[in-house]
């Protein structure tokens, strides 16, 4: 860079005229244009080069209308020379000048032409009218041009404005060639090589390389050529380590330097010597020397040396290890979550090299230093010490490795659906992290300090380390005892073998044997917090009020049933003292704790669950969720308009585990549909709910039993919302799952509260953000049912191209991840039979992609009885029914259930660290309705029932489906009575004529 630079100003004077040197001919417009690229001015020997070029110029050839002009001009100034201003093999060089150098001033457009003088002959004074006669040359040149100012002359040019110049034309080299000294060295000596401008090039060779002795003693320009490549190595030379690309510039600078100087055994000049001009360490020159004997030895060409890259290279070594701490989800907290707003993002895998489409995410973890200590606590940093020597990573280092791997992860924004529990325990940790920190005076710092703490306590620098994180995760881990290895969840990975989870003990979380008033000895001490009494001693600070920000009920508009003002959980800002915080910090820390281990055994299930695929093949794994309702707003509407809506529940769907083994890497596959169940809702947020749920699940099942015969388990994991999936008429479908799938059993995960991400929520984006997109574009989607027709023309797939690549062993079958979609396919709920019939006449392309959801009829317990700890429950497992059930009154059925669900080897159920606490149990659940199809097959069947104390037999004669009631004719004395029941008194009746019957 700085040779260029520093020459720059020495050859301003030339470059100009040199330009039109080029063509042969001055003046030429698109010479004029090429020279205003350059800041180079042009003087007045160079007008004097130009006139002995026309001389020159064979008679014969016709001259262009400048130089008609210049002819004529000539003829009228045969003493031209006399001026003072010399031809090109006698002028004075630039350094020689004293006088500032005048360079063209820059209009808005336009730039001009300044000359400058050199230095008038003692044996030739210069005459003024001379002067006069170039003047009026360069006057009727310009007035030949089209731009008026081309040739206006310019005030003088400060040397500033000289040093500006230069850096523009460093920044333009730079820019154009991403800052690499080797792309700006070859692109110089490509344009060299060029047809262009041949005549300026070989000018400015001419001076500044070739020059001869007697030139050099008046011109300085080799001392110029010296003077930038001293000031270019001492640039690269006092500023620490140099780059790649810096000591490869070293490395040519010093081959060039003695390239005319010959070989070691032969130079004219010592090295001793050459490094005093140039500035170069003698060891470079050295290594040049043996460089020119290789090549003059090898008769080669010469090839640009790089410098080796360090074999430890830190950066590189750590970029897959920092990839994968930014995409960890496996139970420890991760730094990350999914951003299922947003569509994938290219980057460059480290650990393959190769371009992959990763799934954005979003930080969990706001500053650079949390994130830093983050990943130092990671088990990803452990593995890189552990393979490269104990190697340490720089907080520096780890910011430039995450700028350039860490493109997918985004800051955050608005969230929905938190989780209250943690986020209010991170307010408070932001809250009382001051306290300890910065706001306490010196002398109170070193008394906290110095207390004398029991065993296992944190100090108040341990516990401020563990608050500046602003992790739940490590703040639940510093009051735990050590995480164990769980032998009895053991699991075999297929890159790393048998892995045995490790896990806090269930005492610490839970009480000894679930008893929360018990508990564990080993952390009983940590939790004592004697560091915080210690900080509210002083009066002063526990008195203190600080803001704090706490979820509470905020006040909406609109009254509920009860007729109570609607309200909604938020955050808020209040004031509290500092002994009050702690007080509630203390208790908050008391709820995380279970509450973050129920989260990573839960988040261990699922992952659990779907590696049992392997062993199981007649089974599979499900991953659903309703996505946001859509509101089906138009391009354009009128004031105070209302939007239709469509409900859409997703389903992911997990099946056929396989390993394939691709140029020797292994890679796990699955077959992964997505499937859209879309149903017409006119309000936001209803018919989202267990009934379209329960009804396209049904439709996913028979799919299923057509792909995979013989199927037997469906597991089902979804979030806990308590009208979708946590309420009693979800739990009485799973239970009577045998009778509309005989064979089939489900067992229904349900996650933690808030903590249910992943990828079921992002597979709708694509199709919502398509229909906006559409909608933009002309192409209308006013109703659910076109929402349904054109998603299966838009984004439906029935093979995404997986299966040829796996076929083929095509290596881009590593780039497909565990969820990368296989197929997708749109389906629409109806909640007629009349409905599903005009669908299919009006819309062909429906056919046999609708299901019904008859909400006429939605199964139910009876008395709406609900099961005891519903809130507490986290699986649901169907069990087997006995055949006579079928036709027993009323319907009862069995069904597992459990607080925690348990995941062991068989037979170590009982070594199952939530064996005490699981809770799990065996509940019978009575249904209060019964289908149409099951109601219509009680007709005819005999009751009994009691009419003033007297019992009267009759039959059941037909049922109404809409009031759910039988008509029912009794027989007393020959006479009939008329009358409806329901499905209670139904059972009831029936019972009562088998037992008189029985009793008869």
């Amino acid at each position: 860079r700085k040779p260029f630079g520093d020459l720059s100003n020495n050859i301003y004077g030339g470059d100009q005229a040199r330009a039109s040197l080029g063509k042969k001919k001055l003046g030429r417009q698109q010479d004029i244009h090429t020279t205003k690229t350059s800041y180079l001015a042009a003087s007045g020997h160079i007008k004097c080069a130009v006139i002995d070029e026309i001389r020159k110029r064979p008679q014969n050839l016709p001259l262009s209308k400048e130089e008609m002009v210049l002819q004529e001009l000539l003829n009228n100034a045969p003493n031209l020379r006399s001026s003072g201003y010399t031809s090109r093999d006698n002028e004075h060089s630039c350094a020689d000048s004293a006088e500032p150098i005048q360079k063209r001033s820059r209009g808005t457009s336009q730039e001009t032409h300044t000359t400058r003088p050199t230095a008038p002959s003692e044996a030739q004074p210069q005459e003024p009218h001379e002067d006069k006669k170039l003047d009026e040359i360069c006057q009727m040149l310009r007035n030949n041009f089209d731009t008026s100012r081309e040739w206006e002359q310019g005030s003088d040019v400060s040397y500033r404005q000289l040093v500006r110049d230069k850096h523009r034309f460093d920044r333009l080299a730079k820019a154009i060639t991403n800052n690499n000294l080797c792309r700006c060295a070859a692109a110089i000596a490509t344009w060299m090589k060029s047809d262009d401008l041949e005549a300026a090039k070989k000018v400015i060779l001419d001076e500044l390389l070739n020059v001869n002795d007697d030139v050099k003693k008046e011109s300085k320009a080799a001392d110029y050529v010296l003077q930038g490549v001293r000031k270019a190595v001492q640039h690269h030379s006092t500023k620490g380590s140099r780059t790649t690309d810096a000591q490869a510039f070293i490395y040519d600078i010093a081959l060039v330097c003695v390239w005319h100087n010959g070989t070691a055994s032969d130079a004219t000049m010592s090295d001793r010597e050459m490094a005093q001009q140039t500035g170069l360490p003698r060891a470079q020159i050295s290594m040049a020397r043996d460089r020119l004997d290789d090549i003059i030895a090898e008769n080669s060409q010469v090839k640009a040396v790089q410098r080796k890259k360090n074999c430890n290279f830190i950066c590189e070594k750590a970029e897959p290890f920092i990839y994968n701490w930014l995409k960890c989800e496996d139970g420890d907290p991760s730094p990350t979550r999914l951003d299922t707003n947003a569509k994938p993002k290219k980057v460059i895998d480290p650990n393959t090299g190769e371009s992959v489409d990763e799934a954005r995410r979003i930080w969990q973890i706001n500053t650079q230093y949390q994130r830093f200590e983050a990943f130092l606590n990671s088990p990803y940093y452990a593995a890189f010490q552990d393979q490269y020597d104990n190697r340490t990573i720089g907080s520096t280092s780890f910011q430039k490795i995450l700028d350039k791997v860490g493109t997918f992860v985004d800051n955050p924004r608005p969230e929905s659906c938190v989780d209250e529990k943690v986020s209010q325990m991170v307010y408070y940790m932001d809250a009382l992290c001051p306290e300890l920190g910065f706001r306490l005076t010196e002398g109170r710092r070193t008394e906290l300090d110095s207390v004398m703490l029991d065993e296992g306590e944190l100090s108040r620098k341990e516990l401020s380390k563990v608050l500046q994180s602003r992790s739940v995760y490590l703040l639940t881990d510093a009051f735990c005892c050590e995480k164990k290895e769980r032998y009895e969840l053991e699991y075999e990975d297929e890159d790393k073998g048998p892995i045995s989870p490790k896990f806090t003990p269930i005492s610490c979380s839970y009480g000894v044997d679930g008893d929360e008033e018990r508990k564990c000895e080993g952390c009983k001490s940590k939790r004592k917090l004697s560091i915080l009494d210690h900080l509210l001693s002083n009066e002063e600070t526990a008195s203190k009020k600080i803001t704090v920000t706490e979820w509470c009920d905020a006040e909406r508009q609109g009254v509920n049933k009860k007729g109570k003002k609607n309200k909604q959980r938020e955050p808020r800002p209040t004031e509290i003292t500092v002994s009050e915080l702690v007080e509630k910090f203390r208790k908050q820390l008391e709820l995380c704790i279970p509450h973050i281990a129920n989260i990573r055994w839960l988040s261990f299930v699922r992952q659990k669950d779907l590696r049992s695929l392997k062993y199981n093949k007649h089974a599979i794994y499900i991953q659903t969720d309703f996505g946001s309702t859509m509101s089906l707003r138009a391009a354009q509407t009128k004031t105070g308009s209302v939007d239709d809506h469509a409900v859409i529940d997703n389903f992911v769907v997990y099946s056929n585990y396989r390993v394939k083994e691709v140029e020797g890497k292994k890679k796990v596959l699955y077959d992964v549909d997505v499937l859209h169940f879309i149903a017409s809702t006119l309000t936001k947020g209803k018919k989202a709910d267990h009934s379209t749920h329960n009804a396209a699940l049904d439709k996913v099942i028979d799919i299923y039993k057509e792909k995979i015969p013989g199927l037997k388990l469906v597991i089902i994991n979804t979030d806990n919302c308590p009208n979708q999936y946590r309420c009693r008429q979800n739990f009485i479908k799973i239970a009577s799952i045998a009778e509309r799938h005989p064979g089939i059993e489900i067992w229904h995960v349900l996650a933690v509260v808030d903590n249910f991400k992943g990828v079921h929520d992002g597979v709708s984006q694509h199709l919502q953000s398509r229909i906006r997109r559409e909608e933009l574009m002309g192409n209308r989607t006013p109703t659910a049912v076109d929402v349904a027709v054109n998603s299966i023309k838009w984004v439906e797939k029935e093979d995404c191209g997986w299966k040829a690549l796996e076929e083929d062993g095509d290596p881009k079958i590593l780039k497909k991840e565990i969820s990368t979609m296989d197929s997708r396919k749109v389906y629409f709920v109806c909640e007629t039979k009349d409905e599903m019939e005009e669908l299919e006449i009006l819309h062909p392309s429906l056919k046999d992609r609708l299901i019904l959801n008859d909400r006429r009829y939605i199964m139910d317990t009876q008395g709406k009885k609900h099961i005891d700890g519903t809130t507490e429950i986290h699986e649901i497992r169907s069990i087997p029914q006995d055949e006579s059930l079928r036709h027993s009154h009323p319907r009862k059925y069995n069904l597992w259930v459990a607080n925690v669900p348990s995941r062991v080897k068989p037979g170590d159920e009982d070594k199952c660290m939530y064996a005490g606490f699981s809770k799990q149990r065996k509940v019978k659940m009575t249904v209060g309705c019964l289908s149409p199809k099951q109601a219509n097959e009680l007709i005819g069947r005999d009751v009994t029932y009691f009419v003033d104390k007297c019992p009267c037999n009759g039959k059941l004669v037909s049922y109404d489906e809409d009031s759910q009631e039988w008509d029912v004719v009794l027989k007393r004395n020959e006479t009939d009575i008329n009358m409806t029941m329901k499905y209670k008194e139904v059972c009831q009746a029936m019972q009562m004529y088998s037992h008189i019957n029985r009793s008869s």
